[in-house]
Formats: structure tokens, sequence, C-alpha cells
């Protein structure tokens, strides 16, 4: 049965706008006004049909390449122009049998794990660190991060796995770190509600959030224990003194967010209802000293359907859905339009409705015929192509196993105002 739609706030609430001119991107009168006014279109494309015997998707992550990290591909396989974006993997997904493959835009998949593993539960996809300076086809293989239900996090660099550590339990998030003195590092969180800060040679950190909670309390309302840590994600915030610092947030099932710095806990925020998702970006444009343009913020989707975003550890209301949010991505607006502004947010709940948001407004919609397993966006080193929306579908058909599809799903203006 699917979740009954939210009612929606009045623009006259006193939680922040809901609708009306989207010709600014102001932040309750501290964001600086946007001459930008824009519709969305979604517009479906192409279904890539993967293996058959994979299992179902349970893990969905892109990899968006700058276009300056190209180089040139002769005939001898090193690189030259044309065809080097048909040869990046881009999409990496992972089974509930354990399947970890990049699947390449004409659907061809490089596996990097075969099926009889544990349930992949979360995927990353960065830039290689293999090191390697030739300009081969291996080497625009990205690397895949990949944490399973067995609490194992594993690292594939040029295809082929280099590391792997096991934690205390099973992997329920994982997101890229913001620190500059640890560059290439990432971030995991767990079931038993720890957070771990790690590379490809080890472990950096560890901490555990939320260690007043009882275990009876961690318990939901069918007796089952619910994940400690259901999202994190790295941010930098400005201080009072207008120093910059990174900072892990992580999302707990007892409804707050924790800020912590090095492991050590900052900042405890109460939020109304569970938080299942966070992105890191810029979701306000804030008039700050230059030295501040690498401050980001983070935006947060609940239960409740609410997006909220937090800056310098301050938590406003940004917009509200009709569903739960499952799942959160954040678009740079120059992605689609040469000028500066607050990112554009896309959104998957629990439902078969995916959300377009900008300046705390729904600027796009799209429902699918089916719920998807997971949804992520691939943004295109050309300014010519327009961003990508991926969601997986896992389809039964009789008695035979899951089909797993990849829809894609373009996104693009269809309305532009510049004042």
């Amino acid at each position: 049965m699917s979740d009954p739609k939210r009612v929606r706030l009045s623009d006259s609430d006193d939680c922040g706008d809901r609708g009306g001119d989207n010709s600014t991107g102001e932040s309750n009168g501290t964001g600086r006004a946007q001459k930008f006014s824009a519709e969305f279109a979604l517009l479906a494309q192409n279904t890539v049909v993967l293996p058959s015997g994979i299992g179902s998707i349970s893990a969905l992550a892109t990899y968006s390449r700058d276009a300056r990290e190209y180089g040139n591909v002769n005939a001898e396989g090193d690189m030259e122009d044309g065809a080097v974006q048909d040869l990046i993997p881009k999409i990496a997904i992972g089974t509930d049998t354990g399947y970890v493959a990049l699947i390449s835009d004409d659907g061809k998949a490089t596996v990097l794990e075969h099926s009889g593993n544990p349930a992949i539960q979360r995927l990353l996809v960065t830039k290689s660190t293999s090191g390697s300076t030739a300009l081969s086809k291996d080497a625009l293989v990205p690397d895949v991060i990949s944490g399973d239900s067995d609490g194992r996090v594993t690292v594939f660099t040029m295809g082929r796995m280099i590391s792997r550590v096991t934690l205390s339990a099973p992997v329920s998030a994982i997101a890229f770190d913001e620190n500059p003195n640890t560059p290439r590092s990432f971030i995991v969180g767990d079931m038993s509600g720890t957070v771990t800060a790690g590379h490809t040679q080890g472990i950096l950190w560890r901490a555990q959030t939320d260690t007043s909670i009882s275990e009876s309390s961690r318990l939901n309302k069918n007796g089952i224990r619910d994940p400690g840590i259901t999202s994190v994600c790295a941010v930098r915030f400005t201080d009072d003194h207008g120093m910059l610092t990174s900072y892990v947030l992580t999302a707990t099932e007892n409804n707050h967010i924790q800020l912590l710095s090095r492991g050590f806990p900052v900042l405890t925020v109460p939020v109304s209802a569970q938080c299942s998702c966070m992105c890191t970006g810029v979701f306000y444009l804030q008039k700050k000293p230059a030295s501040h343009k690498l401050a980001t913020q983070a935006i947060i989707g609940d239960d409740a359907g609410w997006l909220h975003v937090l800056d310098s550890f301050k938590m406003t209301p940004f917009a509200q859905v009709d569903y739960p949010v499952t799942s959160v991505v954040a678009i740079p607006l120059r992605a689609f339009v040469n000028q500066d502004g607050p990112d554009v947010v896309v959104c998957a709940t629990r439902s078969n409705m995916l959300y377009v948001l900008h300046a705390k407004r729904i600027v796009g919609t799209y429902a699918a015929d089916f719920w998807p397993a997971a949804m992520e966006v691939y943004i295109p080193a050309s300014s010519e192509m327009s961003p990508t929306i991926l969601i997986a579908e896992n389809k039964v058909v009789g008695n035979q196993n899951a089909v797993c599809l990849l829809h894609k799903i373009s996104l693009s203006l269809s309305e532009s105002n510049k004042e």
C-alpha cells in the first residue's frame, strides 16, 4: 500500500517559501538575489537491460567526470577526442546477491564482483586512484567503493579489488569526505551507529554516535532493530571567526543529525522525522568573503517529505514534497545555464514520484510506472548534453528471476527567464 500524499503547507506557513516567484534564491533574507526563473522537463529516454541472474538492484552510483580530465585515444588505445565519453563506465550497480559491476552507455557490464556474496548496501564511484600516467582505456575505469550487509567495505581500482576491511555491522551509508587534508577518503556509517573514515590504505578514525541511546530504544514497532545510521555526508562550514572547517554529518534513526570533527561530536541537531538521505551542495547563495567560496551546505530529506538545508550550524526548511524522501542529489545550476545560482535538487520518494526543486520551489516532477529501487544522476562533461536521471527497476515476470532495468530520464530546462 502506498503512503498517503502529504498535506502541503501554504505559502503563509512559517516554514519557508513553498511557491511563488522563483526569481530569487533567497534564504529567509540572508540569500543573494538570483536572476533566474525556470521550469524543468523530465523526458524518458532509453532503458538498459542488465544481465540475467544477478539478483535485484540494491545500490546505484554514478561518476561524472570533468571534461578537463580527458586527453586524446589513438588506434593503439591511447586517448583521443571523440568516443572517449563512450569508453568511460559511468554507472556502478550492486545487487542483493553481491554482484558489483560498472555499466557503460551501451549497456556493457564490467564485472567487479560476481554473485554469491553478501548483499551490496551502498556504492561510491570516483576518479581512479591507480596513479597510472599512461593514457589508456584502463586508466579511464573509475574506482568503485562498495559496502555490504556483512560490514565489508571493498575498494576496486582499474576493475580489480585492491583492499577490503570488515566493520562490526552491516553498512548503511557511505559518502565522500570533504577534508582537504585526507584527499580521496570516504565515510562509512553502519547499523551499530559507528562512523568510520577511511581510504584505500586503511582506516583514519572511528566514532560511535548516540552512545546514550539504549539498545531497547533502537527497536522499531515490529521489534526489529533499525539502522543506527541512516545517512552520512561531509561538509565545509565557516565558524563565527571565519575559519573554514570540515565536518561529517550523520543521520540516526532517533531523529537527530550529529556533526563530527575528526570523530569528535560538535553539535547535535534534532529533527522532526527520521532522515533518510543527505547530500552536499550550495542551495542558498549568500554574500560571503572570497575566502569562503569553498564552504558547502547539506540538504537533508526525511520521512515526512521535508527537505531541510544545514548551513554553518543552522537548519532551514527548504521545501516539502508529497511522500517520504528516500534519496537526494544536487546538480550545479551551470549544468543547465551559463550562470551561477543555487544547485538544482533531484529527489526520489517512497512512491513512483521524482521531484526536481530549485530555490525552495518544485520546478518539475516525473511519475514512473514503478517504485524505483534506487536513483542517481549523471552529469555529462559536455555542456551540450543534459544531465540524466537514472532509476533502477527490479521487474519480476511470473515465477522467473528479477529482470534488472536502468531507466534513463533526461533533465533539461523547459522554460528560462533571465532578467
